[in-house]
């Protein structure tokens, strides 16, 4: 099972991130960033649009 986010480059704090094609290293990356991209689709939904939404690192 693979999710979606692992593989296109993914906005995060700011930075955009392209994971590499070494499995170990990319199944670490994709979990970083997958629970990353989580939180920030959460802060939007929380956060009002005319608030600058802030990522916790």
């Amino acid at each position: 099972m693979r999710a979606p986010w692992c593989t296109v480059p993914i906005r995060c704090a700011g930075s955009r991130v392209r994971l590499p094609k070494d499995s170990a290293v990319r199944k670490i990356m994709c979990n970083i960033y997958s629970s990353c991209y989580k939180n920030v689709k959460n802060v939007f939904l929380r956060v009002k649009p005319t608030k600058p939404t802030r990522v916790a690192r």
